[in-house]
């Protein structure tokens, strides 16, 4: 049997740790709610979770250019 990351089952979730309790760094570990939401999501469609540390403006950018997945970090609906 393959592996998840053998099959290419992964999600790739971008995020900046700078947004305590939703997601900051603990002894070098990202961690917050938000992770722990990507998480159950990664678990909930049987993928493999990769997290992946940015600068908060250019989370966006990077899920246009499909180098990301999913963006999770304390992001807010606007009228913009």
């Amino acid at each position: 049997t393959k592996s998840k990351q053998e099959t290419n089952e992964l999600i790739r979730v971008g995020t900046s740790p700078d947004f305590p309790p939703l997601e900051f760094k603990r002894n070098g570990e990202i961690v917050g709610f938000d992770i722990d939401l990507a998480n159950k999501i990664a678990s909930d469609l049987n993928l493999e979770l990769k997290i992946i540390e940015m600068d908060f403006n250019s989370l966006i950018p990077a899920l246009d250019a499909g180098k990301i997945d999913l963006v999770i970090s304390g992001l807010t609906i606007t009228s913009d």
